[in-house]
Protein backbone atom coordinates (compact mmCIF):
# COMPACT_ATOMS: atom_id res chain seq x y z
CA UNK A 1 0.00 0.00 0.00
CA UNK A 2 1.30 3.44 -0.88
CA UNK A 3 2.57 5.90 1.72
CA UNK A 4 1.61 9.23 0.19
CA UNK A 5 -1.62 11.16 0.27
CA UNK A 6 -2.76 14.47 -1.13
CA UNK A 7 -5.70 16.80 -1.07
CA UNK A 8 -8.47 15.85 -3.47
CA UNK A 9 -8.44 17.67 -6.79
CA UNK A 10 -11.35 17.85 -9.17
CA UNK A 11 -10.17 16.66 -12.56
CA UNK A 12 -9.86 19.45 -15.08
CA UNK A 13 -10.04 22.18 -12.44
CA UNK A 14 -7.27 23.92 -10.57
CA UNK A 15 -9.05 24.38 -7.25
CA UNK A 16 -8.40 21.96 -4.43
CA UNK A 17 -11.31 20.69 -2.35
CA UNK A 18 -10.21 20.54 1.28
CA UNK A 19 -11.22 21.81 4.70
CA UNK A 20 -10.04 25.31 3.78
CA UNK A 21 -12.65 25.41 1.00
CA UNK A 22 -15.42 25.61 3.60
CA UNK A 23 -16.47 27.87 6.42
CA UNK A 24 -17.32 25.63 9.40
CA UNK A 25 -20.11 26.87 11.64
CA UNK A 26 -22.41 25.20 14.18
CA UNK A 27 -21.65 21.71 15.45
CA UNK A 28 -24.75 19.61 14.81
CA UNK A 29 -23.38 16.28 16.02
CA UNK A 30 -20.47 14.76 17.89
CA UNK A 31 -19.27 11.21 18.53
CA UNK A 32 -16.29 9.09 19.50
CA UNK A 33 -14.41 9.50 16.23
CA UNK A 34 -15.15 13.15 15.46
CA UNK A 35 -18.01 15.56 14.80
CA UNK A 36 -20.41 17.01 12.24
CA UNK A 37 -20.50 20.70 11.38
CA UNK A 38 -22.89 22.79 9.35
CA UNK A 39 -20.71 24.51 6.75
CA UNK A 40 -20.75 26.66 3.62
CA UNK A 41 -18.40 26.80 0.65
CA UNK A 42 -16.23 29.89 0.59
CA UNK A 43 -16.55 32.09 -2.47
CA UNK A 44 -19.81 30.37 -3.38
CA UNK A 45 -22.71 32.70 -4.19
CA UNK A 46 -25.33 29.92 -3.92
CA UNK A 47 -25.28 30.06 -0.10
CA UNK A 48 -25.78 26.30 0.01
CA UNK A 49 -25.29 24.63 3.37
CA UNK A 50 -23.52 21.30 3.84
CA UNK A 51 -23.03 18.89 6.73
CA UNK A 52 -19.36 17.95 7.05
CA UNK A 53 -18.42 14.89 9.06
CA UNK A 54 -14.87 15.12 10.41
CA UNK A 55 -13.29 11.84 11.54
CA UNK A 56 -9.82 11.83 13.08
CA UNK A 57 -7.36 9.40 11.55
CA UNK A 58 -5.55 8.59 14.78
CA UNK A 59 -8.78 7.47 16.44
CA UNK A 60 -9.58 5.29 13.43
CA UNK A 61 -6.12 3.71 13.46
CA UNK A 62 -6.30 3.03 17.18
CA UNK A 63 -9.61 1.16 16.82
CA UNK A 64 -9.62 -2.62 16.53
CA UNK A 65 -6.53 -3.49 14.47
CA UNK A 66 -7.62 -1.65 11.34
CA UNK A 67 -11.39 -1.99 11.82
CA UNK A 68 -11.80 1.76 12.28
CA UNK A 69 -10.21 2.47 8.90
CA UNK A 70 -12.29 -0.27 7.25
CA UNK A 71 -15.46 1.23 8.79
CA UNK A 72 -14.88 4.75 7.43
CA UNK A 73 -14.10 3.37 3.97
CA UNK A 74 -17.28 1.26 4.09
CA UNK A 75 -19.32 4.33 5.02
CA UNK A 76 -17.67 6.35 2.28
CA UNK A 77 -18.31 3.64 -0.32
CA UNK A 78 -21.95 3.18 0.67
CA UNK A 79 -22.63 6.91 0.47
CA UNK A 80 -20.98 7.13 -2.95
CA UNK A 81 -22.84 4.04 -4.18
CA UNK A 82 -26.23 5.37 -2.95
CA UNK A 83 -25.64 9.05 -3.75
CA UNK A 84 -28.52 9.34 -6.24
CA UNK A 85 -31.19 7.67 -4.08
CA UNK A 86 -34.03 9.86 -2.78
CA UNK A 87 -34.11 8.18 0.61
CA UNK A 88 -30.40 8.28 1.49
CA UNK A 89 -28.43 11.36 2.50
CA UNK A 90 -26.32 12.54 -0.46
CA UNK A 91 -22.52 12.84 -0.36
CA UNK A 92 -20.81 15.57 -2.43
CA UNK A 93 -17.11 15.28 -1.63
CA UNK A 94 -14.68 13.15 0.37
CA UNK A 95 -11.20 14.45 1.15
CA UNK A 96 -8.51 14.34 3.80
CA UNK A 97 -5.61 16.17 5.38
CA UNK A 98 -2.81 15.05 7.71
CA UNK A 99 -5.05 14.50 10.73
CA UNK A 100 -8.59 13.78 9.51
CA UNK A 101 -10.88 12.54 6.76
CA UNK A 102 -13.98 14.50 5.75
CA UNK A 103 -17.36 13.56 4.30
CA UNK A 104 -19.27 16.49 2.75
CA UNK A 105 -22.98 15.68 2.72
CA UNK A 106 -26.33 17.40 2.35
CA UNK A 107 -27.30 19.60 5.25
CA UNK A 108 -30.88 18.53 5.98
CA UNK A 109 -32.48 21.44 7.76
CA UNK A 110 -35.49 19.47 9.00
CA UNK A 111 -33.45 17.83 11.75
CA UNK A 112 -33.78 14.24 12.88
CA UNK A 113 -36.87 12.28 13.88
CA UNK A 114 -35.73 12.22 17.52
CA UNK A 115 -35.98 16.02 17.65
CA UNK A 116 -39.58 16.01 16.40
CA UNK A 117 -40.61 13.00 18.48
CA UNK A 118 -39.24 14.69 21.60
CA UNK A 119 -41.43 17.72 20.87
CA UNK A 120 -44.58 15.75 20.06
CA UNK A 121 -44.03 12.96 22.68
CA UNK A 122 -45.70 10.54 20.26
CA UNK A 123 -47.02 10.50 16.69
CA UNK A 124 -50.39 9.56 15.30
CA UNK A 125 -50.52 6.34 13.31
CA UNK A 126 -50.85 8.38 10.11
CA UNK A 127 -47.65 10.29 10.86
CA UNK A 128 -45.78 7.13 11.84
CA UNK A 129 -47.06 5.45 8.66
CA UNK A 130 -45.46 8.12 6.49
CA UNK A 131 -42.03 7.83 8.13
CA UNK A 132 -42.04 4.03 8.30
CA UNK A 133 -43.04 3.79 4.63
CA UNK A 134 -40.16 6.13 3.76
CA UNK A 135 -37.78 4.09 5.90
CA UNK A 136 -38.86 0.86 4.18
CA UNK A 137 -38.08 2.41 0.79
CA UNK A 138 -34.61 3.28 2.07
CA UNK A 139 -34.12 -0.26 3.41
CA UNK A 140 -35.31 -1.77 0.15
CA UNK A 141 -32.72 0.31 -1.71
CA UNK A 142 -29.73 -0.56 0.48
CA UNK A 143 -30.67 -4.22 0.98
CA UNK A 144 -30.87 -4.71 -2.79
CA UNK A 145 -27.17 -3.74 -2.80
CA UNK A 146 -26.34 -6.16 0.03
CA UNK A 147 -25.96 -3.33 2.57
CA UNK A 148 -26.99 -3.81 6.21
CA UNK A 149 -27.38 -0.53 8.06
CA UNK A 150 -27.28 -1.97 11.63
CA UNK A 151 -27.96 1.30 13.47
CA UNK A 152 -31.48 2.39 12.58
CA UNK A 153 -32.91 4.77 15.16
CA UNK A 154 -34.73 8.14 15.16
CA UNK A 155 -31.41 10.04 15.38
CA UNK A 156 -30.38 8.58 12.00
CA UNK A 157 -33.59 9.51 10.19
CA UNK A 158 -33.30 13.08 8.89
CA UNK A 159 -35.89 15.36 7.31
CA UNK A 160 -35.10 17.57 4.34
CA UNK A 161 -36.51 21.07 3.84
CA UNK A 162 -39.78 19.64 2.43
CA UNK A 163 -40.17 17.13 5.26
CA UNK A 164 -39.18 13.97 3.39
CA UNK A 165 -37.13 11.40 5.29
CA UNK A 166 -33.58 10.29 4.49
CA UNK A 167 -31.47 7.61 6.12
CA UNK A 168 -27.99 8.60 7.30
CA UNK A 169 -24.98 7.44 9.36
CA UNK A 170 -23.58 4.26 7.84
CA UNK A 171 -20.72 4.22 10.36
CA UNK A 172 -21.36 0.64 11.55
CA UNK A 173 -22.91 -0.62 8.32
CA UNK A 174 -21.53 -3.57 6.42
CA UNK A 175 -21.77 -5.03 2.94
CA UNK A 176 -22.73 -8.70 3.07
CA UNK A 177 -21.37 -11.41 0.82
CA UNK A 178 -23.89 -11.90 -2.06
CA UNK A 179 -23.65 -15.68 -1.49
CA UNK A 180 -24.21 -15.40 2.25
CA UNK A 181 -26.42 -12.57 3.47
CA UNK A 182 -25.58 -13.34 7.10
CA UNK A 183 -22.78 -11.41 8.81
CA UNK A 184 -21.14 -11.78 12.18
CA UNK A 185 -19.51 -9.13 14.30
CA UNK A 186 -17.16 -9.63 17.24
CA UNK A 187 -18.32 -6.29 18.60
CA UNK A 188 -21.82 -4.94 19.09
CA UNK A 189 -23.29 -3.14 16.13
CA UNK A 190 -25.78 -0.36 16.58
CA UNK A 191 -27.59 1.05 19.60
CA UNK A 192 -28.52 -1.51 22.25
CA UNK A 193 -32.13 -0.40 22.76
CA UNK A 194 -32.85 -1.02 19.06
CA UNK A 195 -30.73 -4.12 18.45
CA UNK A 196 -32.40 -7.41 17.56
CA UNK A 197 -32.13 -10.61 19.66
CA UNK A 198 -29.83 -12.34 17.16
CA UNK A 199 -27.21 -9.60 17.48
CA UNK A 200 -26.96 -10.42 21.21
CA UNK A 201 -26.59 -14.17 20.56
CA UNK A 202 -23.27 -15.97 21.02
CA UNK A 203 -22.75 -16.34 17.27
CA UNK A 204 -23.92 -12.75 16.60
CA UNK A 205 -25.02 -13.88 13.13
CA UNK A 206 -27.55 -11.49 11.71
CA UNK A 207 -28.97 -10.36 8.39
CA UNK A 208 -31.31 -7.76 6.90
CA UNK A 209 -33.89 -9.09 9.36
CA UNK A 210 -32.09 -7.14 12.11
CA UNK A 211 -32.72 -3.87 10.24
CA UNK A 212 -36.45 -4.65 10.10
CA UNK A 213 -36.47 -5.36 13.85
CA UNK A 214 -35.10 -1.86 14.44
CA UNK A 215 -37.78 -0.42 12.17
CA UNK A 216 -40.33 -2.22 14.34
CA UNK A 217 -38.87 -0.66 17.50
CA UNK A 218 -39.19 2.78 15.88
CA UNK A 219 -42.81 2.10 14.89
CA UNK A 220 -43.56 1.01 18.46
CA UNK A 221 -41.82 4.04 19.98
CA UNK A 222 -43.25 6.72 17.70
CA UNK A 223 -46.90 5.75 18.28
CA UNK A 224 -46.78 4.57 21.90
CA UNK A 225 -44.29 7.18 23.13
CA UNK A 226 -41.88 4.65 24.67
CA UNK A 227 -39.56 1.88 23.58
CA UNK A 228 -40.60 -1.77 24.05
CA UNK A 229 -37.48 -2.49 26.15
CA UNK A 230 -35.89 -0.18 28.71
CA UNK A 231 -32.28 -1.00 27.82
CA UNK A 232 -32.20 -4.03 25.50
CA UNK A 233 -34.12 -7.20 24.69
CA UNK A 234 -34.44 -9.69 27.54
CA UNK A 235 -31.66 -12.28 27.84
CA UNK A 236 -34.29 -15.03 28.07
CA UNK A 237 -35.59 -14.02 24.62
CA UNK A 238 -32.11 -14.33 23.16
CA UNK A 239 -31.55 -17.73 24.78
CA UNK A 240 -34.87 -19.13 23.48
CA UNK A 241 -34.24 -17.80 19.97
CA UNK A 242 -30.70 -19.18 19.85
CA UNK A 243 -31.69 -22.61 21.18
CA UNK A 244 -34.53 -22.82 18.67
CA UNK A 245 -32.14 -21.85 15.87
CA UNK A 246 -29.51 -24.43 16.90
CA UNK A 247 -32.13 -27.20 17.17
CA UNK A 248 -33.59 -26.10 13.79
CA UNK A 249 -37.09 -25.95 15.24
CA UNK A 250 -38.08 -23.23 12.80
CA UNK A 251 -41.81 -23.93 13.11
CA UNK A 252 -41.78 -23.50 16.91
CA UNK A 253 -44.22 -20.88 18.18
CA UNK A 254 -42.94 -17.98 20.26
CA UNK A 255 -43.90 -18.29 23.94
CA UNK A 256 -46.55 -15.75 24.91
CA UNK A 257 -44.21 -14.16 27.43
CA UNK A 258 -41.82 -13.27 24.58
CA UNK A 259 -44.37 -11.62 22.28
CA UNK A 260 -44.67 -7.85 21.93
CA UNK A 261 -47.28 -6.29 24.19
CA UNK A 262 -48.97 -2.91 24.36
CA UNK A 263 -48.69 -1.18 27.77
CA UNK A 264 -52.00 -0.93 29.61
CA UNK A 265 -51.72 2.82 30.05
CA UNK A 266 -50.85 3.46 26.37
CA UNK A 267 -53.27 4.66 23.72
CA UNK A 268 -54.96 1.68 22.08
CA UNK A 269 -53.59 1.30 18.54
CA UNK A 270 -55.35 -0.14 15.54
CA UNK A 271 -55.30 -3.87 14.82
CA UNK A 272 -53.28 -3.30 11.63
CA UNK A 273 -50.66 -1.34 13.57
CA UNK A 274 -50.32 -4.04 16.24
CA UNK A 275 -50.09 -6.78 13.60
CA UNK A 276 -47.30 -4.96 11.75
CA UNK A 277 -45.31 -4.27 14.93
CA UNK A 278 -45.68 -7.90 16.02
CA UNK A 279 -44.43 -9.20 12.67
CA UNK A 280 -41.49 -6.80 12.53
CA UNK A 281 -40.51 -7.62 16.11
CA UNK A 282 -40.86 -11.40 15.91
CA UNK A 283 -37.88 -12.66 17.96
CA UNK A 284 -37.39 -15.41 15.35
CA UNK A 285 -35.33 -13.70 12.62
CA UNK A 286 -36.24 -16.43 10.11
CA UNK A 287 -39.97 -15.68 10.59
CA UNK A 288 -39.72 -11.90 10.78
CA UNK A 289 -41.39 -9.74 8.15
CA UNK A 290 -38.57 -8.50 5.91
CA UNK A 291 -39.63 -8.80 2.26
CA UNK A 292 -40.43 -5.46 0.56
CA UNK A 293 -43.45 -6.94 -1.24
CA UNK A 294 -44.93 -8.28 1.99
CA UNK A 295 -44.31 -5.03 3.85
CA UNK A 296 -45.81 -2.81 1.15
CA UNK A 297 -48.98 -4.87 0.88
CA UNK A 298 -49.59 -4.98 4.63
CA UNK A 299 -52.97 -3.44 5.48
CA UNK A 300 -51.35 -0.80 7.69
CA UNK A 301 -50.02 0.77 4.44
CA UNK A 302 -53.18 0.32 2.35
CA UNK A 303 -53.49 4.06 1.56
CA UNK A 304 -49.80 4.65 0.73
CA UNK A 305 -48.95 5.60 -2.88
CA UNK A 306 -45.54 3.94 -2.97
CA UNK A 307 -44.52 5.27 -6.39
CA UNK A 308 -45.38 8.87 -5.47
CA UNK A 309 -43.55 8.56 -2.14
CA UNK A 310 -40.54 6.95 -3.81
CA UNK A 311 -40.28 9.91 -6.19
CA UNK A 312 -41.09 12.59 -3.59
CA UNK A 313 -43.96 13.67 -5.82
CA UNK A 314 -45.64 16.99 -5.12
CA UNK A 315 -48.91 15.14 -4.43
CA UNK A 316 -47.35 13.71 -1.25
CA UNK A 317 -47.68 15.95 1.79
CA UNK A 318 -45.23 15.13 4.61
CA UNK A 319 -46.83 15.42 8.07
CA UNK A 320 -44.06 17.70 9.34
CA UNK A 321 -42.78 20.51 7.13
CA UNK A 322 -39.87 22.35 8.79
CA UNK A 323 -40.35 26.10 9.07
CA UNK A 324 -37.84 28.04 7.02
CA UNK A 325 -35.10 29.43 9.23
CA UNK A 326 -36.05 27.22 12.20
CA UNK A 327 -33.23 25.25 13.89
CA UNK A 328 -34.50 21.65 14.02
CA UNK A 329 -31.67 20.24 16.08
CA UNK A 330 -30.23 20.63 19.55
CA UNK A 331 -26.57 21.18 20.30
CA UNK A 332 -26.72 20.54 24.06
CA UNK A 333 -23.44 21.50 25.70
CA UNK A 334 -21.49 21.61 22.43
CA UNK A 335 -19.60 24.74 21.46
CA UNK A 336 -21.75 26.48 18.87
CA UNK A 337 -19.06 28.17 16.82
CA UNK A 338 -16.34 25.61 16.25
CA UNK A 339 -13.14 26.51 14.39
CA UNK A 340 -12.28 22.84 13.65
CA UNK A 341 -8.87 22.95 15.27
CA UNK A 342 -7.44 20.08 17.27
CA UNK A 343 -5.32 20.92 20.28
CA UNK A 344 -1.62 20.69 19.46
CA UNK A 345 -0.32 17.36 20.67
CA UNK A 346 -3.80 15.87 21.18
CA UNK A 347 -3.07 13.22 18.54
CA UNK A 348 0.31 11.71 17.72
CA UNK A 349 1.33 12.60 14.13
CA UNK A 350 0.79 9.84 11.58
CA UNK A 351 3.75 8.16 9.94
CA UNK A 352 3.93 7.98 6.12
CA UNK A 353 2.95 4.32 6.37
CA UNK A 354 -0.11 5.17 8.48
CA UNK A 355 -1.14 7.88 6.01
CA UNK A 356 -1.03 5.20 3.34
CA UNK A 357 -3.98 3.42 4.91
CA UNK A 358 -6.20 6.32 3.77
CA UNK A 359 -5.13 6.18 0.14
CA UNK A 360 -8.19 6.13 -2.13
CA UNK A 361 -10.50 7.91 0.31
CA UNK A 362 -10.85 11.07 -1.79
CA UNK A 363 -13.96 11.33 -3.94
CA UNK A 364 -14.92 13.97 -6.45
CA UNK A 365 -15.12 11.98 -9.69
CA UNK A 366 -16.24 8.54 -10.91
CA UNK A 367 -12.60 7.44 -11.21
CA UNK A 368 -11.95 8.36 -7.57
CA UNK A 369 -15.12 6.54 -6.52
CA UNK A 370 -13.94 3.33 -8.19
CA UNK A 371 -10.41 3.71 -6.80
CA UNK A 372 -11.77 4.10 -3.28
CA UNK A 373 -13.90 0.96 -3.60
CA UNK A 374 -10.86 -1.03 -4.76
CA UNK A 375 -8.73 0.25 -1.87
CA UNK A 376 -11.56 -0.56 0.57
CA UNK A 377 -11.95 -4.09 -0.82
CA UNK A 378 -8.26 -4.80 -0.31
CA UNK A 379 -8.36 -3.25 3.15
CA UNK A 380 -11.37 -5.33 4.22
CA UNK A 381 -9.54 -8.46 3.04
CA UNK A 382 -6.58 -7.48 5.24
CA UNK A 383 -8.87 -6.93 8.22
CA UNK A 384 -10.55 -10.29 7.60
CA UNK A 385 -7.18 -12.06 7.50
CA UNK A 386 -6.15 -10.38 10.78
CA UNK A 387 -9.44 -11.39 12.42
CA UNK A 388 -9.02 -15.03 11.33
CA UNK A 389 -5.41 -15.01 12.55
CA UNK A 390 -6.49 -13.53 15.89
CA UNK A 391 -9.22 -16.18 16.26
CA UNK A 392 -6.69 -18.95 15.51
CA UNK A 393 -4.25 -17.55 18.07
CA UNK A 394 -7.05 -17.29 20.65
CA UNK A 395 -8.08 -20.93 20.09
CA UNK A 396 -4.47 -22.07 20.36
CA UNK A 397 -4.07 -20.12 23.60
CA UNK A 398 -7.26 -21.65 25.01
CA UNK A 399 -6.04 -25.15 24.13
CA UNK A 400 -2.70 -24.48 25.81
CA UNK A 401 -4.44 -23.22 28.95
CA UNK A 402 -6.70 -26.30 29.04
CA UNK A 403 -3.71 -28.64 28.63
CA UNK A 404 -1.88 -26.79 31.40
CA UNK A 405 -4.90 -27.09 33.72
CA UNK A 406 -5.11 -30.84 33.01
CA UNK A 407 -1.40 -31.27 33.81
CA UNK A 408 -1.79 -29.36 37.07
CA UNK A 409 -4.76 -31.54 38.07
CA UNK A 410 -2.67 -34.67 37.42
Amino acid sequence: MGCQHSHAKIRGRSDVIDSKSFRFEVIIGQGGFGKVNAAMRKRDKSSQWYAIKTVYKRRLLDTGKGKGVAMIFTERNILVKMRSNNHIVHVHHCFQDRKAVYLVMDFLSGGDLRFHLSKAKRFSEATARFYLASLFLALEAIHSRGILHRDIKPENLLLDSRGFLRLTDFGVSTIADPNDRFVSSTRGSGTRAYMSPEVFSKSKYHSIASDYWMAGVILYETVLGRRPFRKRVDAAMVEWMEATWIDKKFSAKVPTCFTIRIPRDAVRPSDSYFDLVSRLMDIRPWARMMKPGTVKTHRFFKDVDWDALDNHHSSVEPPIVPARGEACFTTGDLTLLDVLEVEVGEFAPLTPEEQGYFEGFDYNTRAEAEAGELESSLRLQDVGKRERRDETETLQQQQQEEEQEEQEEE
